[in-house]
């Protein structure tokens, strides 16, 4: 784990596995650690094609 996980202005708010903030906004710039991908939730590429369609 990163610390800290967050600035006073976090780039994101994650629910799973626990709810926490992580990341740094300030100004243009929006940094994290976050990595994400398909196979962690197969089912959000579901849903991003079904908004999109």
């Amino acid at each position: 784990m990163i610390e800290p996980g967050a600035g006073p202005l976090a780039a994101w708010g994650l629910r799973q596995p626990e709810r926490r903030v992580e990341g740094f906004v300030r100004g243009g710039v929006h940094a994290s650690y976050v990595h994400t991908h398909w196979a962690g939730s197969p089912e959000v590429a579901a849903r991003f094609v079904e908004h999109c369609a």
